[in-house]
């Protein structure tokens, strides 16, 4: 009995490895290199880049993906109700943002909801990694019920992380423990609900922006050499942000105290 377990524990573990789509033994459907070129991870994702998410449910990614060029995307949903864990992976493209302009500027995302028939998406969550070097945004959603945390968006031709809404800006999300620096465009750009605890550096224009209403709390936007630390609609609170070398600290927004602009507290009303 203890020998026919271990072999069927061994044959679980090769199927896991080797099959496209393979599930975890949590049921979570893995991500990685060999299957995204395979293709088949859910319905409809044809061999290689990007791989087509068309199904409700938890996505993680066994190991790093690289896209082959600055005009692929890497991963494309086309689904409501998605988790996508990167579990400490990379997503990797070979745009070089070291110098201004970044060179080898593309189309590519990192991760992005499919642009079809004016859709909007809801309830998905991208966590824990990295994506770095994408022609175009680190990564880009549209819909509402977003939730983005602990990753390091860096490098992308792009914005690193975008949230919208077709047909409007308010995208109920929430971006926080994030990590953007040197990206193309903005940092973080979102059109409403709560941006929290991120730091966002060193990006060519803007570092963090949110256009309709919502909070942005205990972030640090720094060094942004073409744009402002914040960015934010007239019914947007700010709190506790820390802002320091970028042409202007603050525009618009409702300050709601101790925010730091350069070193002195930012006043109440910008101009």
């Amino acid at each position: 009995m203890r020998n026919e377990r271990r072999i069927v524990a061994a044959i679980a573990l090769s199927l896991e490895v080797l099959v496209p789509g393979a599930y975890a033994v949590d049921g979570v459907i893995l991500i990685n290199q060999d299957n995204a070129i395979a293709g088949g991870v859910t319905p409809g994702d044809a061999p290689g880049f990007p791989v087509t998410i068309s199904q409700s449910g938890s996505y993680k990614l066994s190991g790093n993906l690289t896209v082959p060029d600055a005009n692929t995307t890497a991963i494309e949903i086309a689904s409501d109700h998605v988790t996508i864990d990167l579990n400490g992976f990379s997503i990797t493209g070979p745009v070089d943002c070291s110098s201004r302009p970044c060179s080898g500027l593309g189309t590519g995302n990192g991760i992005s909801t499919r642009l079809v028939n004016n859709t909007n998406y809801f309830n998905i969550t991208i966590r824990n990694g990295t994506i770095q070097g994408l022609g175009g945004s680190g990564i880009v959603l549209v819909g509402d019920s977003f939730l983005v945390e602990y990753m390091h968006v860096r490098s992308n031709g792009g914005n690193g992380i975008q949230l919208s809404q077709f047909f409007g800006f308010s995208s109920n999300g929430i971006v926080k423990h994030n990590n953007a620096h040197r990206n193309g465009n903005y940092g973080i750009i979102i059109g409403g609900g709560l941006v929290s605890d991120n730091v966002a550096t060193q990006n060519l224009n803007n570092g963090i922006a949110m256009s309709v209403k919502g909070s942005v709390v205990h972030n640090v936007s720094m060094d942004h050499a073409f744009g402002f630390g914040l960015i934010l609609g007239a019914q947007v609170s700010y709190i506790g942000n820390v802002l320091s070398g970028n042409v202007r600290a603050v525009e618009g927004g409702i300050n709601q105290g101790q925010n730091l602009c350069g070193n002195a507290a930012c006043p109440d009303v910008q101009f």
